[in-house]
């Protein structure tokens, strides 16, 4: 078929035609020029539609793409971080990583998992460490971060294996990535009360950054204020033995850790320890 475009120029300059882009749309169809060899009989249409029919017409459509129930989906899905493809940026360049934006990232996918760093392989691992058996623990950890890179106490034990193995390449990547996770993680709040208290992912996480704050923790209550879930940890600083109290919100924990126990996601299987 051919496009008669001067008609539908024509359309739109007339007043006696609609305005628009749909209503010229359909004013244009309906002039297609069909060809003589079709057989088909030509015969005058009167092709002019009235004001807001060529709306009318095309409104199901629109509705159909722009409604919430049908376009807020595929925005969201278009919209979603790919995970995998920052962690494998991540791991090819540590330093460069927004890792705030790749823990958010690994927050919402389906390999979250809320019971990172407290499963029986992460105890094995550091008490291989504390039986000066670097090589076991570098294994066992590993594994745990092939299961999960995002593993805070994995990185730390990792760290500390390989360099005591003299893996000092090996070392300087998992000491990059948990600088990168710890700073993203006391990014999000002090900790000194509910209302500034530190965003972690996981208990393990909590426990991980005591080190780098100085403390030793006494002990450890849970609590639910203005709607969120936080932990608080009974706390002593080292270097003065002062005690305090230290915030986390475990939201984010709290749901997953919810949902798995309610079937409405899947737990991460423990991996077998050599």
């Amino acid at each position: 078929m051919q496009f008669d475009i001067e008609s539908a120029r024509h359309a739109r300059a007339c007043p006696g035609y609609p305005r628009g882009r749909a209503s010229l749309l359909i004013s244009a169809l309906a002039r297609l020029h069909v060809p003589a060899w079709t057989g088909a009989r030509h015969r005058h249409v009167d092709t002019r539609v009235k004001p807001g029919h060529g709306r009318r017409a095309l409104r199901p459509v629109f509705w159909f793409f722009f409604s919430k129930k049908t376009f807020l989906p595929f925005f969201l899905l278009a919209a979603a971080p790919d995970y995998r493809h920052m962690l494998n940026a991540a791991k090819a360049n540590p330093a460069s990583t927004d890792w705030q934006a790749l823990r958010a990232a690994y927050a919402s996918s389906p390999t979250y998992d809320p019971f990172a760093g407290s499963k029986p392989e992460d105890a094995a691992g550091s008490a291989a460490l504390a039986r000066d058996n670097p090589k076991l623990a570098s294994q066992l950890a590993d594994r745990a971060l092939q299961m999960d890179w995002m593993n805070l106490r994995a990185q730390l034990l990792d760290e500390a294996a390989c360099r005591q193995l003299g893996d000092t390449a090996r070392a300087s990547l998992h000491h990059e990535t948990a600088a990168g996770l710890i700073g993203a993680i006391l990014a999000t709040g002090r900790g000194t009360t509910p209302d500034s208290a530190i965003h972690v992912l996981a208990t393990s996480e909590e426990y991980a950054l005591l080190p780098t704050l100085h403390l030793h923790s006494k002990g450890q209550r849970l609590m639910q204020q203005n709607g969120h879930w936080l932990d608080v940890l009974s706390v002593v600083h080292v270097p003065d033995g002062k005690p305090g109290q230290l915030y986390f919100n475990v939201d984010i924990s709290y749901a997953r850790e919810n949902a798995i126990a309610t079937g409405r996601a899947k737990p991460i299987p423990d991996i077998d320890q050599p």
